[in-house]
């Protein structure tokens, strides 16, 4: 069931399609059921995600007074949308639905790409005779909802008689709905007036609404009245909800209105295809503020007293050896000798001391730090509450603060102090912390460090006197410390500890305990290594797991150099990717399944990947099948089979990503060049290449097919220079693609043509195809090369697409010569691909391409390139 664990509570959503976000919001008394019209029609062009808003449907519990719930269901809504890697969305709202939509638009302007609000309104005028009868029917509406609901059915049935799914949805809310949980939402529609808040909202904006009442249509004219670029669509024969009275005609207003403002669906079909779309400029200020943001750095404990503090300000010192400029505030030493001594390097900035229940309390002083201005600040207690009249109410909220301004946080916390955490803790140990965070609180870190302590440890501590006299006395029991760091073990998920494994086994447990993802690549030194190899670290780097890479070999056969060129490639790729690499002995081929499982059990590995086996039928039924005989020996190990498409495809497409260089003085604040330098970056245009293993491979059609699918999804799409060939195949593939005519250069008495990137960059489209990558200009072009024109197109913003063979990298020219005795001299510098956002290689067999040669698909020789058959 997908559900998000909050601020605090639960939130159901339902999500489907890909592409531009569209997120639906239902209204009052109803739930994420009521868009299935609307999510089954545009979750088939674009991302669509149906949610019940706290209190309602499957969600959490609604325990907010009536002035705080539309604030708090707000924020649910975009911590949401954080929690699934969304920045932007075009929200659309109905009935209450529409009011969460305007909240949003006023407090999150930046996260809205449109807004959408049907059948609602923006003020709740209780001025007038007939307002003030309405505030009196709200609060007296209690009597509706804690009524029986079969005793309403038989007025919504003549209320809706005319639109029957209308009626249906409505019906089954009402035997399910949440009496008490609803009236407080009524209650916080009570003056609410959003008319000043919605003039500050420029996006795009719609407005909704069924003519069956004049006073809805009213409500929404004035609404609409409100917002500089909205416009107003009445829908004939329909009462609110119109989307469910009329769905096709809802969803076709919604859909011309996005269409209108060129909200284009990208990638739909489920198929993952890279943004070219071109930046806004709200997208490239959003990307900016980031740089400007401080970084969060959380320390969390078992308990207090297991050396939270102390490493936070032993990494401060560490950080002000490097160069870095550190202050501390509102720090507790508690006295210990060796925290004390942590701090006597460092800078303090005097925290606010207010005293409370007798017990002294520290607040941090914002003014004295945005006027110090370090780069970080070391703090305690991330849970803390402050005084009453503090600018926040919570430690929380001013380091969210600090970090806004450019300052860095490193903080401390206990597990218990999270907050669905602290109900366990409560559950098992009578431990409860006074003062809580959110349990996403962790999520908002750039990174999170657990500080573990043996129970043995911290009962010394305590008899040393360490841990002060105000503890709780449950924190004196050795089992409460081990309930304390197991909880805190399995929320970091830091791997199986010593104990664990010597419990497991007494009771007789094998194989993996699961509290870590280790996943195992079983790779042969052939075609498929390298692509097997990086699924196991596709699969590692989405479950935050380890990765081990593992050959069998026999010992008693001498790899061919052919295996020995492999060896070395997939070695460099597993020392790159970061995994561990191990050749195992292999005595017979039989044995291969059970080695494998061994292996596997052994080093707690809790995922294989294989690839299947290449045995025709007769000889999996004399030797067996290893995949069928690796999946009866495993326990508890999931084995993930990888097909080899080659054969019959022709090819294999492995998409990287470069990985970013680690950053050693993470929290070192950008001077103004490096800004001016990130900012350019942001502004540069997205940069995809196409690397064949051998010319004829099909990267100048995969290029053109993917330029062609970019086109039929609204991308702005030319063909900047290509080569064909003569190939019919490739040529049939540029469609409608429009072509920008190469530039006439005269040389000496000669006219050359090369490609025009100035003409292209005057046409400003979002995607030029480029081909070969490697190419050199010819005379009197302004760059030498062509990768030069590419690095000049993507500085303007224009995302490119190219191609280029992979004997042509500079690092493997020489690698290419040895093996196949053919040396180019066209190479492109590995730093070019460095600079790509995104490399798909394209490889075919070798049998594959000499059948292309035998067809006369590939390159002839009268192209005039030496040694091209030699490659083959």
């Amino acid at each position: 069931m997908p559900v998000a664990r909050l601020n605090g509570t639960s939130i159901y959503y339902e999500m489907q399609g890909s592409g531009t976000t569209i997120l639906f919001i239902h209204g009052h008394g109803w739930n994420h059921s009521m868009f299935k019209p609307q999510f089954d029609y545009f979750s088939k062009r674009y991302r669509t995600i149906a949610c019940d808003l706290r209190g309602n449907g499957r969600s959490g519990e609604l325990r907010q007074t009536p002035d705080d719930i539309i604030d708090t269901q707000c924020l649910d809504l975009i911590l949401l949308l954080n929690s699934l890697g969304i920045r932007q969305a075009v929200f659309v709202g109905i009935d209450y639905g529409g009011l969460i939509v305007q909240r949003i638009a006023a407090q999150y302007p930046e996260r809205a790409a449109a807004i959408v609000i049907a059948d609602s309104f923006c003020r709740f005028e209780s001025s007038t005779v007939f307002g003030k009868l309405q505030l009196a029917a709200a609060y007296m509406s209690w009597l509706d909802y804690y009524a029986p609901g079969e005793l309403l059915l038989p007025s919504l049935r003549l209320a809706y008689q005319r639109w029957a799914p209308a009626y249906d949805e409505l019906r089954r809310n009402v035997l399910n709905r949440r009496p008490r949980e609803l009236y407080r939402q009524r209650l916080a529609t009570r003056r609410i007036d959003y008319t000043d808040h919605l003039r500050a909202f420029r996006g795009p904006a719609l407005g909704v609404a069924g003519d069956y009442t004049a006073y809805g249509i009213a409500c929404m004219e004035e609404l609409v009245a409100c917002l500089p670029q909205a416009g107003l669509a009445v829908i004939a024969d329909a009462r609110g909800p119109s989307s469910l009275c009329r769905p096709d005609a809802f969803n076709q207003v919604v859909e011309q209105f996005l269409n209108r403002h060129a909200i284009r669906s990208f990638g739909g079909g489920g198929e993952r295809v890279t943004e070219y779309r071109r930046k806004t400029p709200e997208e490239i200020l959003y990307a900016i503020s980031k740089l400007h943001r401080g970084r969060l750095k959380i320390i969390i404990g078992a308990v207090s007293g297991s050396g939270k503090t102390y490493h936070m300000l032993r990494e401060g010192n560490q950080l002000k050896q490097q160069g870095i400029d550190v202050v501390i505030s509102a720090v507790s030493t508690m006295q210990r000798s060796e925290t004390v001594e942590q701090t006597l390097a460092l800078e303090r900035v005097p925290s606010i001391h207010w005293t409370k229940d007798g017990r002294e309390r520290k607040d941090l002083p914002l003014d004295a730090l945005l006027a110090r201005n370090p780069e970080v600040v070391l703090v305690d207690d991330l849970a803390h509450r402050n005084r009453e009249g503090a600018r926040f109410r919570t430690r929380l909220e001013d380091i969210l603060y600090l970090m806004d301004k450019g300052i860095g946080v490193i903080a401390t916390i206990n597990v218990y102090e999270l907050a669905d955490e602290g109900e366990i803790v409560y559950k098992l140990t009578g431990i409860r912390a006074e003062e809580t965070v959110p349990s996403d609180t962790l999520e908002l870190a750039d990174e999170v460090r657990l500080i573990d302590v043996s129970p043995e440890t911290m009962l010394k501590r305590i008899d040393d006197g360490l841990l002060g006299e105000r503890r709780h006395p449950a924190m004196c029991r050795r089992g409460n410390l081990g309930v304390l760091r197991e909880i805190a073990l399995r929320l970091m998920a830091e791997g199986v500890n010593d104990s664990l494994e010597k419990h497991r086994e007494a009771l007789g447990l094998v194989g993996p305990s699961g509290a870590a993802e280790r996943i195992l690549v079983a790779a042969q030194y052939h075609w498929n290594g390298s692509l097997h190899v990086r699924r196991g670290q596709q699969i590692a780097r989405r479950l935050n797991g380890e990765l081990i890479v593992a050959t069998f070999v026999r010992p008693s056969r001498a790899l061919t150099k052919e295996q020995l060129t492999f060896k070395r490639s997939i070695q460099k790729l597993v020392e790159k990717v970061g995994a561990r690499f191990e050749e195992l002995p292999l005595p017979h081929a039989r044995k291969l399944p059970a080695l494998l499982v061994r292996y596997a059990a052994k080093n707690n590995v809790t995922r294989i990947v294989m690839g299947h086996s290449n045995l025709n039928r007769r000889q999996e039924k004399w030797q067996g099948s290893i995949a069928n005989r690796v999946l009866r020996k495993t326990r508890n190990i999931d084995v993930f089979i990888m097909a080899d498409r080659a054969a019959h495809a022709g090819e294999r497409i492995l998409p990287i990503k470069p990985k970013p260089h680690a950053d050693a003085d993470r929290f070192r604040r950008l001077s103004s060049g490096e800004i001016e330098r990130e900012i350019e970056t942001i502004r540069r245009g997205t940069f995809k290449v196409y690397i064949g293993a051998a010319p004829g491979v099909g990267k100048t059609f995969k290029m053109l097919q993917e330029g062609n699918s970019l086109k039929a999804k609204g991308v702005d799409v030319v063909i900047g220079l290509l080569e064909t060939h003569g190939r019919k195949e490739t040529g049939d593939q540029v469609g409608g693609l429009p072509i920008v005519p190469k530039a006439k250069i005269d040389y000496q008495s000669a006219r050359l043509e090369e490609m025009d990137t100035e003409a292209i960059v005057a046409r400003h489209p979002e995607v030029v195809l480029v081909d070969e990558l490697a190419h050199t200009n010819v005379p009197g072009s302004l760059r030498k090369k062509r990768y030069e024109d590419v690095i000049r197109l993507l500085d303007n913003g224009i995302s490119v697409i190219s191609t280029v063979n992979v004997q042509h990298l500079e690092s493997l020219n020489d690698a290419v010569e040895q093996l196949t005795g053919v040396r180019v001299r066209e190479t492109v510098p590995d730093a070019i691909l460095k600079l790509a956002d995104e490399v798909e290689l394209i490889d075919v067999t070798p049998q594959m391409l000499q059948q292309r040669m035998r067809e006369g698909e590939d390159l002839r020789a009268r192209e005039g390139r030496p040694g091209v058959r030699l490659l083959f």
